[in-house]
Formats: structure tokens, sequence, C-alpha cells
């Protein structure tokens, strides 16, 4: 609850404002409304309003990200912060172009499709619906390949067999994904009358 009250100095109006942080801490704050004390009241009265509605959204928005942060036990993290968490551990333990391939993948694919279609879902909920909806997505949306399906699926079943081994999860869910088939290339081939006639075109040019 962000309380507030207007003050009066050198004929202005100022508002302040006391709350508790994300860390429970108190704060109080005291910023000017540049409005004059003479015929301003409920001006001020209506910014002191806004003021306390700004603070408040601001500061469950950030308990909400704290929270997601520092959970009570690691499986209730985001997925995406465990992404993360999982990106830097693997930053010492594989080579540098391994890291590089997973970096990219989880920082330009992976995390910005979660944090728009699930921005809230925590490790713990993570399940393989969610996954073959993003596996979905990138093929029919974005139109990448069943082979860079598979590069996604091998960085993000690396992560949550991860989790599993550090018993932060007791399953993996991408193990229950269902991934596409690679489309087989289908050459085809000049018959001998066929080569005749492309011979004569060339000879012809």
């Amino acid at each position: 609850m962000v309380a507030g009250h207007l003050r009066e100095k050198n004929g202005y109006f100022y508002i302040a404002l006391n709350y508790y942080d994300e860390n429970g801490k108190r704060r109080n704050t005291c910023r000017g409304t540049g409005l004059q004390v003479r015929g301003n009241k409920k001006r001020a009265e209506k910014m002191l309003t806004e003021a306390r509605i700004a603070m408040t959204e601001e500061l469950e928005a950030k308990k909400a990200q704290y929270a997601a942060t520092h959970p009570e036990h690691p499986s209730e993290m985001l997925f995406t912060q465990f992404m993360l968490d999982w990106l830097a551990m693997k930053e010492t333990t594989v080579d540098v172009t391994t890291y590089a391939s997973y970096h990219a993948t989880v920082k330009k694919c992976i995390n910005p499709y979660f944090e728009k279609v699930y921005p809230n879902i925590r490790l713990c909920d993570l399940n393989a619906k969610h996954i073959q909806d993003y596996y979905t997505y990138e093929m029919k949306v974005r139109g990448v390949s069943a082979n860079t399906i598979k590069h996604r699926q091998a960085c993000i079943s690396n992560a949550l067999s991860y989790a599993v081994r550090t018993d932060i999860l007791l399953g993996n869910p991408a193990n229950k994904v269902e991934l596409p088939k690679n489309i087989k290339f289908a050459a085809s081939y000049y018959n001998e009358k066929e080569l005749g006639e492309l011979f004569t075109l060339v000879k012809g040019k």
C-alpha cells in the first residue's frame, strides 16, 4: 500500500509518498508538482492519486520480478531465467563454438518467444505442449526448417536434462515432444533424349 499526501512549500504543492519497496524497506519520496497552492488544490490532489497508482504498479512489477529471480525453490523460477542460468553454466563447460550456438538460440529465439507468449511461465509449470507449440510457431510462422527445430530441441532438452540431474525437476518434458521429419531431397535426372536436347540448346548459344 502506497500512502501519500500533499505538502506546501514556498507557495507550491509537493507530493510525498510513503511505501515499502520490493525488499521490505520503508521508503519516502517527495517531488514537486509545479502547481502553485492558490487555486490548484484539486489538480494537485489528482496528481497525488495518479502518483500513488503509478508507484503501486511499479512496486508490484518489481516484486513480481524479484520473486521470479529469487524463488523459494529453483523450480519456481521463470523458465526464461532458468535458460539464462543454464547458459551461464554452459559458458564454462563447452567449447566456444558450441556456447555461441547455445547463446544465439536462447537469446534470439527461445527466450523472446516465451517472454511474449508465456511471459510468466515457471520452470516447474513448463510442459511438452508449451514446447510443441513453440516448434509449431517456428515452422509455420517463421518458416524454419525441421533440421533447425532439432537444434532448438537439442538446446532445450539439454537444459532441462541439467535441471533433472541437479534435482530441480523430476522429469524432462522435452522428451515427450514430437519432432518434425526432415524433408528428403528428391533428385531428378535427365534421360538420354533430354540430355541431347540440352546439349543442342547449349551449342546453339
